[in-house]
């Protein structure tokens, strides 16, 4: 379980410009205007504009009303959050990427995975020893 300031961290750390791009390709793909989008989701054509440019941060409420009038997971838009839940992102972005490797290419990532992973393990372990040890707080 993370801390409540790792939490905080990761929040600080979502890429609003991300997210307002995603939701301006998502609103343009299903052929919806900001003007109608705004209005369904009951703010400004303006609010909504400026999320899309990163200006604005929308709250959570409004990532939901966007999300399920466009038909679209709140995990999409949120993806790459640090806290993002992860099997969103291996559903939606890398199977399909990997879906089109030859297995030559599969194989080789296969190998990178492994060295990451491995790494992971080496991090979270050494993370591990020096809280038992008290070194970090």
């Amino acid at each position: 379980m993370q801390n409540l300031k790792e939490v905080k961290e990761g929040l600080d750390n979502i890429d609003f410009e991300k997210v307002g791009r995603r939701i301006q390709y998502i609103r343009k793909s299903r052929k919806i205007t900001q003007a109608d989008l705004s209005a369904i989701c009951g703010c400004t054509s303006n609010h909504l504009s400026a999320i899309e440019n990163g200006v604005n941060k929308p709250s959570i409420e409004l990532i939901m009303k966007i999300s399920v009038v466009l038909e679209e997971s709140v995990d999409y838009f949120l993806m790459d959050a640090p806290h993002a839940y992860p099997t969103y992102l291996i559903d939606a972005q890398i199977s399909e990427k990997l879906s089109r490797c030859n297995v030559k290419m599969l194989q080789t990532i296969n190998g990178i995975l492994d060295y990451l992973l491995e790494y992971q393990d080496f991090i979270d372990k050494k993370t591990e020893n020096q809280v038992l040890c008290g070194f970090v707080k």
